[in-house]
């Protein structure tokens, strides 16, 4: 027995994203990033069609996962928004992260050796233009904590976790 469920809530996700900004802004990629990660991870990801229930597709399969992983929702609140059940949403997100780590392993490496750490710091340094000494690197952003700010620009540094910090 299946219960159903209905997938149109990803195919709505998709239709208000058709504009490129809000897509970059909601899944903090380029469209034509997503759907190379699709590629990517097809072999890996892809499930068949069984005869008690079609398979959840591959970009469902990989909008839930980077939902997850950027909001930290939880399964109910995934398994509501792209029509799915709760376990499947949990089997989903275990699977595709293996995935992205066993096929997207060497498109981010972490430096072995301390001549290696040098060596990305200064890389670092010359392309964000900035004279921080011993900065190797930035995923996304980092929030940096700090004293809170004396003067009328101090509520500027408060962030969305209630603390003050800046952003590197």
């Amino acid at each position: 027995w299946v219960k159903p469920r209905c997938m149109t809530t990803w195919s709505k996700f998709f239709m208000e994203l058709y504009d490129p900004g809000r897509w970059k802004r909601k899944l903090r990629m380029e469209k034509k990033t997503f759907f190379g990660l699709c590629d990517t991870l097809e072999a890996e990801i892809c499930k068949q069609d069984t005869k008690f229930r079609r398979a959840v597709p591959v970009d469902v399969r990989l909008g839930v996962t980077l939902y997850k992983l950027f909001k930290n929702t939880d399964y109910s609140d995934l398994s509501n928004k792209f029509g799915i059940g709760e376990a499947t949403a949990h089997d989903i997100v275990v699977q595709t992260t293996a995935a992205i780590v066993k096929c997207l392993r060497y498109k981010i490496r972490f430096p072995k050796t301390a001549a290696e750490v040098r060596a990305v710091a200064a890389d670092f340094q010359q392309i964000t233009k900035t004279r921080l000494p011993n900065v190797a690197g930035a995923i996304d952003c980092t929030h940096f904590k700090i004293i809170p700010p004396v003067g009328p620009n101090g509520e500027g540094y408060f962030d969305r976790k209630q603390r003050y910090s800046v952003i590197l």
